[in-house]
């Protein structure tokens, strides 16, 4: 028998395996994302993120699908959130579609960034406009979580919705606010919602906030997360729940913020980590600058948590990705940074295995646009860069939501370069993780003579390995 060959009996016939190895005589290795596929979404008008530094796109997924979330430029010139669901592996067309609140002549701007998905439906996360004009005299946003049903949007609300929830945190005040992340938690036996974001609490200020709801949308609790007084920002931007306790990444000026003409060189990265009744047991920030306030994504796996964000340029220099490792207990076990000879800015980053999936916008790499997709991927337990990988064509394309689903991983984005620049469309790319070599078993007679062998009549129901 060869060393690349395995075998098993079972009662009746033998079950004779052939497990094809990338290697002869060794076991096959750990491979690098393999791109298999890319599906577009969109019509005449902009689908996707937006112009800004935020980059309003959200994904989840079940066991057969997938949610997306994105924004879509109305008549008005105004955004209204658009959601789509495709099946797994996503085929041409969606499964459906759903526009929020549906109006093409809407004012002020809606967004729907954070999805999660329960057996009871999907829930997004954002922000609407308020239905009262705000304390600068003019219609403010307000924070939103929004059910959609599993079977697309056929409830009795806004936009084909089951039902809309309008969360304030500081009604005294009566700023702006709005949530950004969402993720559904099952805590014993009760699946729950965490959701952050962040909130107006006093002049000069933006707080990041945390909040719990039942899968009703009833609140059951809200912590401000940030410092609330004057001059004080800070922003929770993603979430992600390990070992029973909530992990959130963000951004915060540790000290009063004076000087406003330069508030992106107060900016730290920093992780929180609280637990399900809305305590705060840790917050750890790092001393480097952000390159915006808008950039932060954290995963978890195992014992650990990867914080992944964009520093600030240095003079003459560009930006670049960092990503942190830290235990449960806040401890930096190792601090990497990376990118090209230009600006590289991380959006999101997921964990499988022993592997980091970072996705952003690039651009240093000279195949494509002016901006243009990264995957990278790095070793979780060194964070030595494994891999790197780019997309793009003659214009632009951004990456902004990363996760793993049905075994593959999934890059959500948006594209100029599919309609040659004529408008945005929302961009999905499909890659296969590490999937093993094809498995050949053939069937042969345990009692040789007695059946003919499929394979060589001849050999009187033997094969020779």
């Amino acid at each position: 028998m060869g060393p690349n060959a395995t075998f098993s009996l079972r009662v009746g016939m033998i079950a004779v395996a052939l497990w094809l190895v990338a290697r002869m005589g060794v076991a096959a290795e750990e491979k690098s994302p393999e791109f298999l596929s890319e599906t577009y979404y969109g019509d005449a008008r902009h689908q996707g993120a937006n112009f800004s530094e935020l980059r309003m796109m959200g994904m989840a997924a079940s066991g057969d699908a997938l949610y997306l979330s994105a924004l879509e430029r109305a008549a008005t010139n105004n955004n209204q959130a658009l959601g789509v669901k495709y099946a797994l592996p996503p085929a041409t067309s969606p499964v459906w579609a759903f526009r929020w609140p549906n109006d093409q002549n809407i004012q002020g701007h809606y967004s729907l960034p954070g999805a999660a998905v329960t057996a009871e439906g999907v829930y997004f996360v954002g922000q609407g406009r308020s239905s009262t004009v705000n304390r600068y005299g003019v219609w403010g946003t307000t924070s939103t979580l929004v059910k959609y049903a599993l079977n697309g949007p056929t409830g009795p609300a806004i936009g084909g919705s089951q039902w809309i929830a309008r969360p304030v945190f500081f009604p005294a005040y009566n700023g702006n606010e709005g949530l950004l992340d969402l993720i559904a938690v099952q805590e014993g036996s009760a699946t729950v919602l965490y959701a952050v974001g962040q909130a107006e609490a006093a002049e000069d200020n933006v707080t990041a906030v945390l909040a719990k709801f039942d899968l009703n949308g009833t609140p059951l609790w809200s912590k401000a997360l940030g410092e609330i007084g004057p001059h004080r920002i800070s922003h929770a931007l993603h979430i992600v729940a390990l070992g029973g306790h909530l992990y959130v990444a963000g951004t915060v000026n540790p000290n009063t913020l004076s000087d406003w003409s330069n508030w992106r060189a107060h900016l730290k990265p920093v992780l929180w980590k609280v637990d399900p009744a809305g305590n705060v047991l840790w917050t750890k920030t790092d001393s480097r600058s952000v390159w915006s306030r808008w950039n932060g994504a954290v995963a978890g796996t195992g014992e650990f948590l990867y914080l992944a964000t964009t520093l600030l340029p240095t003079t003459g220099g560009s930006a670049d990705v960092l990503v942190l490792k830290y235990d449960t207990h806040g401890t930096v076990v190792w601090s990497k940074v990376w990118g090209t000879t230009a600006e590289d800015v991380a959006r999101d980053i997921t964990a499988a295995g022993t592997r980091l999936y970072v996705v952003g916008e690039t651009r240093g790499w000279v195949g494509g646009g002016e901006r243009d997709v990264f995957l990278t991927e790095l070793d979780a337990t060194t964070g030595e860069v494994v891999s790197a990988q780019y997309r793009g064509g003659k214009f632009d394309e951004r990456a902004c939501r990363v996760l793993v689903a049905g075994g593959d991983l999934y890059v959500l984005g948006d594209s100029y370069s599919h309609t040659n620049f004529a408008n945005l469309d929302i961009m999905l790319l499909r890659y296969a993780l590490n999937r093993p070599p094809p498995l050949l078993t053939v069937a042969i007679d345990i009692k040789p003579g007695s059946e003919e062998n499929p394979i060589n009549p001849a050999a009187k129901g033997t094969i020779p390995v």
